[in-house]
């Protein structure tokens, strides 16, 4: 393995779909969850891990395992909220779990909800491919075609889009509380506005990359600028669209030669990005000489790809980088080498 930067690796005998940060209110965050997937049993794990003063590896330590049904598919931590998140699963669900924490007790990873067969084709389950979170709203997506969209702590759906899309929805974001961002197999996307309770009057716009119909395997929204999304794609690349232009994208990255698994913005620094593949490599893209000390210097034209700087934080792995998450100035990753990476000091 290269990497660019200090990478603390460890065995975890699980391929790691799915790796986030618990964030905490006021001290940096140490704990953080995996969800596993094609293994015979999966499971979701709560790990904590402190980086030495002095400089020496240590490695993560689990704190508590909660079994889970399929392979895990997302895991998201509900907004603003240290104790409660969600998974979705290949068996067409999603769970709801509280960890608890108590000091005269080990920590424990505790299901407070289920909902079944969300996603379902005729006489079998059909995978929930992608959830996305707003405050205590959930959306579900899945291989069906269907869009879901749930409430925390409430066993019922609340809207049901049924034959959303004619093939697999590959990836969803919340844009505000009523509007979300999907992506399909064919590198479809397009913004639904939740609130319409029928298929057709709540598209509001469709559009893709280009013509050849390559998947669109993630999307994230800019931190502050939700108008502002990129887009992965099956073929390595990455659309930057500015929805209020949304007939075609403002920018084409070249960038993984394999599929891209996942991007995930700097939560307080918008010029910052990561990116991780199916080829087993982690990106750090900085557009920190775009201008624009809001991140708005993602949408700037296509001449400002020469000042875009990129750096390789782990290659060499061949085998698929699934997963990624940032907390500060700490990166975590997770990969089917049935290993996670820690990184420090990453955007120092």
């Amino acid at each position: 393995m290269q990497s660019g930067s200090n990478v603390i690796g460890t065995f975890v005998s699980q391929k790691i779909s799915k790796i986030r940060w618990i964030e905490e209110q006021y001290v940096e965050g140490n704990s953080f969850l995996t969800g596993s997937w094609e293994n015979a049993e999966n499971s979701i794990k709560l790990w904590t891990h402190k980086f030495s003063e002095d400089g020496t590896d240590t490695s993560p330590q689990e704190k508590a395992e909660i079994l889970f049904p399929g392979d895990v598919t997302e895991l998201l931590l509900l907004r603003n909220n240290s104790e409660n998140f969600v998974a979705s699963s290949s068996t067409g669900e999603v769970r709801q779990y509280r960890i608890s924490r108590r000091p005269d007790l080990p920590p424990k990873i505790i299901e407070v909800l289920s909902w079944k067969s969300l996603h379902k084709w005729k006489f079998e389950p059909a995978s929930c491919t992608a959830i996305d979170v707003y405050d205590g709203d959930i959306v579900s997506v899945g291989e069906d075609g269907r869009i879901n969209l749930l409430t925390a702590n409430q066993k019922d759906v609340i809207c049901s889009i049924k034959d959303a899309d004619s093939c697999t929805i590959t990836c969803v974001c919340f844009l505000k509380h009523n509007e979300i961002l999907t992506g399909n197999l064919r590198g479809q996307m397009r913004s639904w506005d939740v609130r319409c309770p029928q298929k057709d009057s709540n598209i509001e716009s469709k559009f893709m990359k280009n013509g050849d119909q390559t998947g669109t395997t993630c999307i994230t929204h800019h931190p502050t600028q939700r108008h502002i999304v990129l887009a992965g794609h099956e073929d390595g690349a990455i659309a930057i669209w500015d929805l209020r232009l949304a007939s075609y994208p403002v920018s084409i990255l070249t960038a993984h030669q394999y599929t891209i698994n996942e991007l995930k913005f700097h939560p307080d620094r918008p010029n910052k990005l990561l990116s991780c593949s199916y080829g087993g490599e982690l990106w750090h893209w900085d557009a920190e000489r775009l201008g624009g000390g809001d991140g708005l210097g993602w949408v700037n034209s296509e001449s400002s790809k020469q000042k875009l700087q990129v750096s390789v934080l782990i290659s060499g792995l061949h085998k698929p980088i699934n997963t990624i998450d940032i907390n500060r100035e700490k990166v975590v990753c997770g990969c089917d080498n049935e290993a996670v990476y820690l990184m420090n000091n990453v955007f120092a």
